[in-house]
């Protein structure tokens, strides 16, 4: 679009409504809470790997929590929110030379594999509880707080660009003087 151009009717009812679908997504530092370990049973002959343990977990965020939030491995949502960033940038009524998509996708496999990872520490940690290896212990809970961290910080950027993406819409749709960013 061209700074300082108007926008036809359907052009703005476009956007508002590319803009009521953004508001309905989320973002959580839900911290992989899914991934925590609740129980630990050794089978016969258990060793220090994680095969030679059954382990039990608190389970998944309730489906309906899950369907809107962004950044969460076992949902549909992120793809959803990939989906909507593409097609409001095809209408050519916003300003990027590259689509954020592409950006979200990178954070999206990032949390995929955080998952992965915080799952395997998880276990080395319950086997390491399991075995009284306090050392060890030590050691993959500094692990677990800096993934978790690394995970608060995925989050964030995917709400940057949830956000950012909305004022953008906001400044497209609202004359530059009477700009108000509407609330989230």
């Amino acid at each position: 679009m061209i700074p300082g151009e108007a926008l036809t009717e359907n052009q703005q009812q476009q956007l508002l409504q590319l803009r009521e679908q953004l508001v309905l997504f989320r973002t959580v530092s839900c911290r992989l809470a899914h991934e925590q370990i609740s129980g630990i049973t050794a089978c016969n002959g258990a060793d220090e790997d994680a095969s030679s343990y059954h382990f039990q977990r608190d389970g998944l965020c309730r489906p309906e929590l899950r369907k809107m939030t962004l950044g969460c491995a076992h949902t549909g949502a992120n793809d959803r929110f990939c989906q909507l960033i593409d097609k409001a940038f095809a209408t050519g009524l916003l300003n990027a030379t590259i689509s954020p998509s592409l950006t979200l996708n990178e954070i999206i496999v990032a949390i995929y594999k955080m998952d992965h990872e915080k799952g395997d520490l998880e276990k080395e940690l319950a086997i390491a509880r399991y075995n009284n290896h306090h050392e060890t212990i030590r050691a993959l809970e500094h692990e677990l707080a800096e993934l978790v961290t690394r995970h608060t910080n995925a989050i964030s950027r995917l709400e940057k660009i949830r956000y950012g993406l909305m004022e953008q819409i906001d400044a497209a749709i609202l004359p530059a003087k009477h700009h108000q960013s509407v609330p989230v």
